[in-house]
Order: structure tokens, then sequence, then C-alpha cells
């Protein structure tokens, strides 16, 4: 840090002295824009140092470290047979992966680790957003017209945004990122270009496809600021040329939708697959974390820039305008299944973007020094209020395989060394597995040990999400629950037993020495392996296969809320799990409620043989014509090569009646996601026309955007 500060004050002599000289002004903001980006990146590599990012370790840290499985199976399967969304049984008994989360930079990521090693590639693309901002933000504000010092300035205030610890789950921030939300700060740092672009394009009837592209980026890669940007660009409708407006941001949308259409239809069509997250958001210090230390001065600035500008000038009107609908969705945001604070940041950054706009009001001939001892000012009060930051990017990056548990996890998964038709896998849930790299560690069990195992990321993509929760509570006294509609239980092993064999999990991995105890008392279990402080168990009674036939007929139950009743009726009761429940009416017995619940005992001493792979499960059966359960997600996509009817069974699994004795399901796009499809085709078909069509203005609208880098022309 010393040494930084007395480069620093060494730099800021030196081109004090270059001012001094009177050299022509344009080149002197040139040479400041240069030297204030290269502080700026230089204090980002001070902390994100290029040797953690450059090591070939896998990447461990919050949710970030279980991010790592998706992007290997987007790397390794996905990409590899020209898939961006696929099905995993990685997680909650399958999912459909990229489906319901934003697949771009881990496309970006995949892409890169063609030249670069994976490890190294996830890595950089984690940190794309962070670096992206202070760029984008100058690049805006010169696109907007903004004279120096101001675009630089701007930049410069991205590091008070990107270093404010008052929050690490909100978004946008270091962090946010460094908790898993990289792909949010990567749409945010493109939003901020695309909002700039819009403004001038409308402005001067310009840049449609290329705003299209970049908006169908920033909707792929986080739909948070895809939304924000949508509502903003409605600024434009209150003005006095409403049609030429409208006519503009209505074909910039509808392409974007078509360039889009192969992602963002089927997740439209296919939410009622999901699971929706209503969460309210509980401040403790509501000044401190909205407004922390870290902003106070600025927003002061901001506070004065805003009172002198925002009558005269549009672009500061439009500038503060993503605050309104941020507001508006923050107090929305509960009732639609998104979780409130999400918008906080947006209200937080353009509140302090205005300050920028302070430096109107000094005389110009002291701009320049007064640009640079504002810069040195900022960058000692952002480094006076960093404390766990830097701590947390050498957790993060110096990855899995540096901390002291690397060899006893590595143990762990080597033991279990399977494939997708290997068993289940589940473990306690406790904050001693943050020792391991992160709190999630065990969520790399598909990637690590080829096993899939019940907990996951993206748990809003799947039907099963819920019961796997209340699983979890079963099996430990420190449950995540992090779903307030699905109420979980309390710690049972006993109880846990029916429930793990109808999973299909045949082991445990347990930490705490209270649940331990706990365990080997209880002769449903048998210890296998010990390793370290971890003990590995055995479900004695899993049957040990994915498919099979009930003891009882399955029978439809008369429901107007299937989930609820078949979570709080049906599943919370273990003397109800040998009674499956449809809630398709066909050729099954009725029920009007729980109460009538009967076993209809049938045949079902069948022999199976199985083959699960990523997206195709094979079986045959001695048992033709019998409901044969597949313990698998329910998803729509899952089609029978025989034409078989896939039903919805409980909990959330699959049931066909076969027709003869070798079954092949699939997993296939449905005549949607085909239509979809041809629509994105169509879509980039239509703006590769456009863009031909109009190379020239195509041309200049690339060197329209370098020449606001207006250094590089130094």
């Amino acid at each position: 840090m010393i040494s930084f500060l007395i480069s620093f004050n060494f730099i800021l002599n030196l081109f004090l002295l270059i001012i001094k000289m009177r050299k022509k002004r344009r080149k002197l903001d040139a040479i400041i824009d240069i030297l204030l980006f290269f502080l700026i990146y230089a204090f980002l590599l001070y902390y994100f140092k290029p040797s953690l990012l450059l090591s070939d370790t896998l990447t461990n840290g919050g949710d970030t470290g279980s991010h790592v499985y998706p992007f290997f199976y987007m790397k390794d399967y996905l990409l590899s047979n020209f898939k961006i969304i696929g099905w995993s049984h990685g997680w909650y008994a399958g999912l459909p992966i990229f489906q319901f989360y934003f697949p771009f930079v881990f496309m970006i990521a995949s892409l890169m680790s063609y030249i670069i090693p994976a490890t190294i590639s996830f890595k950089i693309a984690t940190i794309l957003g962070t670096f992206l901002l202070p760029l984008t933000i100058y690049l805006a504000m010169r696109i907007f017209g903004f004279n120096f010092p101001i675009p630089i300035v701007s930049a410069l205030l991205s590091l008070v945004m990107l270093f404010n610890e008052g929050n690490s789950m909100w978004g946008i921030n270091i962090p946010s990122t460094l908790a898993g939300e990289f792909c949010e700060s990567f749409s945010f740092s493109i939003m901020i270009l695309f909002l700039a672009l819009l403004y001038k394009g409308i402005k001067e009837n310009k840049y449609l496809i290329l705003n299209s592209i970049l908006f169908s980026i920033i909707t792929i890669s986080h739909i948070i600021p895809s939304v924000i940007a949508f509502f903003t660009s409605t600024f434009f409708l209150f003005s006095k040329k409403f049609k030429e407006s409208f006519k503009y941001l209505f074909l910039l949308y509808l392409l974007s939708f078509s360039i889009l259409a192969f992602w963002i239809l089927p997740l439209i069509t296919k939410l009622q697959y999901t699971t929706p997250f209503f969460v309210k958001w509980y401040f403790h210090d509501v000044r401190k974390e909205i407004f922390p230390d870290v902003f106070i001065p600025f927003l002061f600035l901001s506070a004065v820039s805003i009172f002198l500008y925002v009558k005269k000038d549009e672009r500061v009107r439009y500038l503060l305008f993503p605050i309104i609908p941020s507001i508006i969705l923050f107090y929305l945001s509960p009732y639609i299944g998104i979780v409130e604070i999400r918008f906080l940041p947006f209200i937080q950054f353009f509140l302090l973007l205005p300050a920028s706009l302070i430096f109107n009001q000094v005389p110009e001939k002291f701009r320049k020094i007064s640009v640079l001892v504002f810069a040195a000012l900022l960058f000692l009060w952002t480094i006076k209020n960093v404390t766990y930051i830097p701590y947390w990017i050498e957790w993060n990056y110096s990855g899995y395989e540096s901390k002291p548990t690397w060899s006893i996890f590595k143990s762990i998964n080597e033991f279990l060394k399977g494939n997708p038709s290997d068993p289940r896998v589940v473990y306690e849930h406790t904050s001693e597995n943050e020792q391991l790299g992160t709190v999630r560690a065990f969520e790399l069990l598909p990637l690590l040990s080829g096993r899939s195992t019940l907990e996951g990321l993206y748990f809003q993509s799947s039907l099963t999400v819920p019961f796997v929760f209340y699983i979890q509570s079963l099996i430990t006294y420190t449950p995540s629950c992090p779903f307030p509609e699905w109420k979980c239980t309390t710690f049972n092993l006993t109880k846990a037993n029916e429930y793990l064999k109808l999973f299909n999990v045949d082991y445990i991995i347990v930490r705490t020495e209270r649940v331990k105890r706990e365990i080997s008392e209880n002769n449903f279990y048998e210890k296998t392996a010990v390793f370290g402080d971890y003990e590995i168990y055995r479900v004695k009674e899993n049957e040990n296969r994915y498919i099979y036939v009930p003891a009882c007929f399955p029978l439809s139950l008369e429901t107007r809320d299937w989930r609820k009743d078949f979570y709080y009726q049906w599943f919370a009761d273990e003397e109800n799990l040998k009674i499956p429940l449809v809630i398709e009416k066909d050729n099954f017995p009725v029920i009007s409620s729980m109460k009538e619940i009967k076993c209809i005992k049938i045949e079902n001493n069948c022999t199976i043989l199985e083959k699960i792979e990523n997206e195709r499960i094979i079986f045959n059966t001695s048992c033709p014509g019998k409901p044969h359960i597949i313990r698998i997600s329910y998803y729509p996509n899952w089609i029978s090569k025989s034409g078989e009817k896939i039903y919805l069974v409980s909990p959330s699994f699959m049931l066909i009646f076969p027709k003869d004795s070798y079954v092949e399901i699939y997993y296939e796009k449905d005549l949607i996601e085909k239509l979809s499809t041809f629509l994105t085709i169509f879509g980039v078909f239509i703006s590769i026309i456009l863009l031909l069509r109009s190379s020239r203005r195509g041309l200049s609208n690339l060197k329209f955007l370098v020449s606001k880098l207006k250094f590089l022309r130094v």
C-alpha cells in the first residue's frame, strides 16, 4: 500500500509538471484520462491480484464456488453438443439447467476455456463486470456528450460503488460479485453503455441494431438490469416526439425479443414448472446499508449537482430516471417473486453518478489539477473504507485446492466416484463446511465425484426444490430453509430414512459431532468411511435404483393447489409415501381429499435394469403395463420414444406405463422451443441483413464507440 501511494505521489507530481508546461488542452485531457484509467485498473489489480486470477484452481467462496459446476457442465456437455440449455441430474433430482438462469457469462467463460485453462477462464468471467464498469461508464458519459473531466470522474466514482461493503447480496458491488452475483455485475456494466447509446440513438435515429444486440446481451446475462433498462426507456415516451420514440423502442425490443426467443419464450411458457421465491428483506441498519459511509461525501456532491442541473439538462433527468422504476419495483418485488433489495443498487448508483457534474462548476484553468486532487482523495477514501474485500478475494481466487481441507474434500469425492446412474448423495448442511471453501462445497459433488446430490443453486428452476429442503431439515440441526412459503420440519434421522429412500439416496456426509452421535446410534444407517472431520454413512435400506413399480396404484387427487397439497398433506406424513398421487384423471382412481387416501395394492415383484444418462433414461422391465415411477424431477421436455404419456407424480417425479419391456425416455425440445429457435435464427438473420444493408453505418457505429476512447488517439 505504501509503495502504491509513493508511486501515485510521483506520478501526480510528474503530471502537475506537465500541466505547467502548458501543452495543448485536448492532449492534456487525454493524458489525464490515460493516467487515471491506469490508476483505476492498477487499483483494481492491487486487490484482484493476477497471481490469484491466473492460478489454475477451482474458484470457491459463497455461491461462486457452486457456480463452478454449471460452468463445467456448459463447457463439457452443453456447448460440445451445440446447446445452451439442457438437462442436468446434478441438483434437485434434475433441472433444466440455464433455462431459468442466465447463460451468457458462462458461455463467455466456456469459449475462453478453448484458449486458456478452464479454471482461469471462469475466474476472468466472474470479474468481467467489475473491470468493465469503469470503462462503460466512461464511454457512456462521452456518448452523452459530457466534456472533460466528467467522463473520467464518473469512471472514478465506479470504484466507490464497487468497493461498497454495505452489503454482500444486493448486486453490482465487489462483495456481491464475490458472493456469486457476477452475472448481474456484467449485465449492469453493459446496461450503462446501452442507456447512453439508447439516448443518442433515439435523438439521432441511429444504433437500432447495436442497441437491440446490447439489450439482448443485458437480458440473457441477468434479468434485473434488463428490467431497469426497459422501464428507463419509457423516459422518451414523455417527450414531444412520442411517435418516433415509440417506433424506435418497439422495433428495438421486437428485434431483441426475436434474438432471445430461443431462451425467453420457453422461460415464460414454463414458469409453472419453477418454484417461486417470495421473501422480504429485513434491514439491520437502514442508513448504513442503503447509504454506507463510503457514499456520503459523493452523495453530497451529487445533491448539489442535481440541484444545479436537473431542470436545465435533460441528460441529468434521464440519468436520474432509473431511480423511479427501481423504487416502484422495490415495493412490488415481494409480490412478484423477486427479492426487493436487488433493486437498491440501481438507486444507489444513479444517485451517486451525478456527483461528477460538480466539475462543471470548477473554473476551467483549475479543472485538471482539481481532478487529480479529487482522484487522490477518492482513492484514499476508498482504501480507508475497505475492510473485508481483500480477504474475500484471496479466499475465493486461491481456490479449493489451497484450503487445508482440500485433501479431505478430494478424498471424499474419490470415495464417492460414480455417474448419474449411481444413487444420490446428501450431506449435512452446516457452516462448518465453509472450511472446504464455501458452505456450498458439496454442491460440487456432480462435478468432482460424478454423483448427483439434492441441493444446489438456481433453486427456482425445479418443482422438486421444496421437498429437497424438507429433507435437508430432517438431517441437520441448522437447515437453510430458504422458502418462507414452504415450511421445513425438525431434525429426525429415523423419519428421514423413508424420504432418503424415496429420493434414491445411499450416502449421507455428516460433519458436526451432534449429528455424528445421532446417526451412529440409528439402525437405519451404517458408517462406511471417515475423512478428517467428515463421516460417510450408508442408507442401509435404500434400493439403489431410480425406477421402481410402487406397491400401491397411483391415485388422482382433486386439488386446487397440487403443490401445497402434495407438500403439506402428502409429503409431510411419511406413511403416505408408498401411495403415489397424480393430478390427472385419465384411468386413475379419484379421491377428493387426503382423507380418502388408501393403498390399492399391485404386484411389484419386478426386475428393472436402468441406465441414466445426461439427457436419456433407458430401462428394461419385466412388468410392462404397470406404473413405473422415475425418481427424477418432472419436466415436459422428457419424451418417451415409444409414445407413452409421462405423468407428474408425487412428490414431483415422472410416472410412465411402459407398453413394452424396453423403454427409452429422452430430453427433447418441444414445439415451442423449436419455434423459438427458428425465431432466434430469423432475428439474427434479419440483424445481419440490416447490418449488411447499412454496412457503412455499421462501421461508423464501431468507429463512433472507439472514438469515445479518446485517449487511444494520443
